[in-house]
C-alpha cells in the first residue's frame, strides 16, 4: 500500500489539480495504484485490522470498489481531492501501524 501511496505520490509531483484532470496517462495510473492499494487493503489479515480499527479500511476498499465497478462514473476531480487529502492521511496512519505492528 505505501509503495503504490509512494508511486502516486512520483507520477502527481508539482501537478495541480487542472493538469492532474487534463492528463489521462496520469489519471489513469493513479486509478491503476488506488487499486493496488484497495486490493493491498482486502489482503490485510482480519486481525489485523481488527486491532487497528481506526485504519479506514472499508473505506479504501470502497473507493477500489467505485474505481473497478463505476469506472466511466468516476469523476477526475474526485480522484484529485482523494489523492491529495486522504492518501497522505492513510500514509501516515499505515507508516504508524508498521512502527507499532510486529512483522510476521
Amino acid at each position: 500500500m505505501l509503495g503504490a501511496a509512494a508511486q502516486i505520490s512520483v507520477y502527481t509531483q508539482g501537478m495541480g489539480a487542472v493538469e492532474f484532470v487534463s492528463n489521462a496517462l496520469v489519471v489513469d495510473a493513479v486509478v491503476y495504484r488506488l487499486l493496488v492499494i484497495g486490493e493491498a487493503a482486502g489482503a490485510v489479515p482480519a486481525r489485523i485490522r481488527e486491532r487497528h480499527a481506526h485504519v479506514p479500511w472499508q473505506a479504501v476498499r470502497g473507493m477500489r470498489n467505485r474505481l473497478v465497478h463505476e469506472y466511466f462514473g468516476v469523476r477526475t476531480e474526485t480522484v484529485w481531492a482523494t489523492v491529495q487529502h486522504d492518501l497522505p492521511v492513510l500514509v501516515a496512519v499505515l507508516e504508524e501501524l508498521l512502527r507499532v505492528e510486529p512483522e510476521e
